[in-house]
């Protein structure tokens, strides 16, 4: 999502964001929010569900940035998260 709004994520606001994923919790509505970009051009929620292993997530974004991310999330579709690692569907 960073480089979809062209923003350089650094180490700390990425061990920032697994953090508050990590606490997140789908079936109790607890979400984590972030927001990056210039302006604020993209805001995102995430929910880690543990029972299916689902991440769910919202995102605000200018039109420019919309039109990647609807690209990337065609791609991550695709794939399952197993131990921190993205594999393809089988």
């Amino acid at each position: 999502m960073a480089d979809c709004a062209k923003y350089d994520l650094s180490d700390g606001e990425l061990w920032a964001i697994e953090c508050g994923v990590e606490e997140s919790d789908y079936e109790r509505n607890s979400w984590y929010e972030y927001s990056f970009g210039e302006a604020d051009s993209l805001k995102f929620r995430l929910a880690y569900d543990r029972g299916s292993s689902v991440m769910f997530y919202e995102v605000e974004a200018s039109e420019q940035v919309a039109i990647r991310l609807e690209h990337v999330a065609e791609i991550m579709g695709e794939y399952t998260l197993k131990g921190g690692r993205f594999t393809p569907h089988p």
